[in-house]
């Protein structure tokens, strides 16, 4: 390709700090594995970055909207620090040149192993509110970290106003939470991009999440994945492992974070924290991250209490199909107050306690609350032929063709199961403690269907 003598001048000016430019319109990097999403008038630049200390933020600190960042094959030591955004129409990626396998690495100190919140350092840092970003294909030790600006504020804030003043209207009344017109569990999925400008009225704080963030195909390790205050993103494909002691679950989607991907991934091997069972999860969504889609994923080995898939505070919405979960305590949770959640075609085997549980913590409870409890969950074909399903507390929950080795109720909830409109296949009366399997052809086979191998059952 003959290049402008402008080029030229650039490419001479950039070629010392390891960085390249090839002004390309129109065309990506013949390795890039997953097409570019962006208009085909859209101009792309082509960015050849070699490794090397700083070469890669260097190259994150130029990019402009459309840039593609080349890596070539090699190792790019230090932190990574997001600060510019892409657009929706050209968001900028950073993938492999082609030439060979690409590893972003920093060396971190052993983090707390009590710790009892996520640790925030990780190698690659996207913060406040970054948007339209795209890594795909690379080996990234230390983890990822999105966030949005001012996160902390409404993380604190639904956790005040659910644990110590118990007040879900006030909270499930912001735009796509669930209480419409004096209605309970209502999705409205239109309304729920108007959270951040509601709860920032509230707070009196500036809130931006970070949009369009995409994870694709990447091997993460020694720290995984934080999600807090994002949307519209994806986490497809990545192999999630190996993550130390104190830093949080393999991928944890927290904070208001709404209308994510995060399919055919495989998380395994998140240590023990010392701490409770969130800090040693697989795929954790919670406070009111809701209208998710977390499907053909599979999550094995974990350690002690750690929950393979999981729900908490206000997480509403969200669709769990077809993952697999193999090796953990608990297969699959749907904890403190999710509405509305679909969890359909899920595979657990080879695990050590319950299969599924539903807010086992309201077991106490005379009767089901708004503010704690499970509302509106649907339970289609999963499959956990060696263990139970148990539950807490529910209302308006719907169990079709379901297998499980017995159902565990809370003596509360069997007096009250069918006056508070639960369903087990269909009838209001209490399912059975040893529950016939889903008839045969009912159901097309549990687990994940795509990406990574599920375990072999048994």
């Amino acid at each position: 390709m003959h290049r402008s003598r402008a080029c030229r001048a650039v490419v001479a000016a950039v070629a010392t700090a390891a960085v390249t430019v090839v002004a390309t319109v129109g065309v990506a990097p013949a390795s890039s594995a997953v097409p570019l999403t962006r208009a085909p008038s859209t101009p792309v630049r082509v960015v050849e970055v070699r490794p090397g200390t700083g070469t890669l933020q260097r190259a994150v600190d130029l990019a402009r909207p459309g840039d593609v960042l080349a890596l070539h094959a090699g190792t790019y030591r230090g932190r990574v620090f997001v600060a510019v955004s892409g657009t929706e129409a050209a968001p900028i990626v950073v993938r492999p040149f082609g030439d060979g396998a690409v590893t972003v690495t920093e060396s971190f100190e052993p983090a707390d192993c009590a710790a009892t919140q996520p640790n925030v350092n990780r190698t690659l840092m996207l913060r406040e509110g970054v948007d339209w970003w795209t890594f795909e294909g690379l080996r990234v030790v230390g983890g990822v970290w999105v966030s949005g600006t001012n996160f902390s504020a409404p993380a604190a804030w639904i956790k005040e106003m659910t644990k110590r003043k118990g007040d879900w209207q006030t909270r499930r009344s912001l735009p796509g939470r669930g209480y419409v017109g004096g209605r309970t569990a209502v999705p409205d999925p239109a309304a729920a991009p108007g959270v951040y400008a509601a709860l920032s009225r509230t707070l009196g704080v500036p809130l931006d999440p970070a949009t369009g963030i995409r994870l694709l195909d990447n091997d993460i390790s020694g720290r995984g994945i934080h999600v807090a205050l994002g949307t519209r993103g994806a986490i497809t494909g990545n192999t999630v492992h190996d993550v130390e002691c104190g830093i949080g679950p393999g991928i944890w989607l927290n904070t208001y974070s709404d209308f994510w991907d995060i399919s055919r991934n495989t998380v395994s091997r998140v240590a023990d924290s010392r701490w409770l069972h969130y800090m040693q999860e697989g795929i954790r969504t919670g406070s009111a991250s809701s209208y998710n889609t977390v499907s053909d994923n599979v999550v094995t080995e974990l350690p002690t209490d750690g929950r393979g898939i999981t729900t908490d505070i206000d997480a509403s919405f969200n669709t769990f199909s077809h993952n697999t979960v193999r090796g953990v305590d608990i297969g699959l949770n749907d904890q403190e107050s999710g509405w509305g959640n679909v969890w359909r075609g899920n595979l657990v085997v080879d695990n050590r306690g319950a299969g599924m549980v539903f807010r086992g913590a309201d077991a106490r409870l005379r009767q089901p609350s708004l503010n704690s409890s499970t509302l509106a969950a649907v339970v289609v074909c999963n499959v956990a032929p060696t263990s139970s399903l148990a539950a807490g507390a529910l209302m308006s929950s719907t169990f079709t063709d379901n297998t499980f080795r017995q159902v565990s109720l809370a003596t509360n909830l069997t007096s009250y199961w069918g006056r508070y409109g639960n369903t087990w296949n269909g009838r209001t009366a209490l399912p059975p403690a040893r529950p016939k399997p889903a008839p045969p052809g009912a159901c097309p086979p549990a687990g994940a269907r795509t990406g990574a191998p599920a375990p072999a059952a048994g």
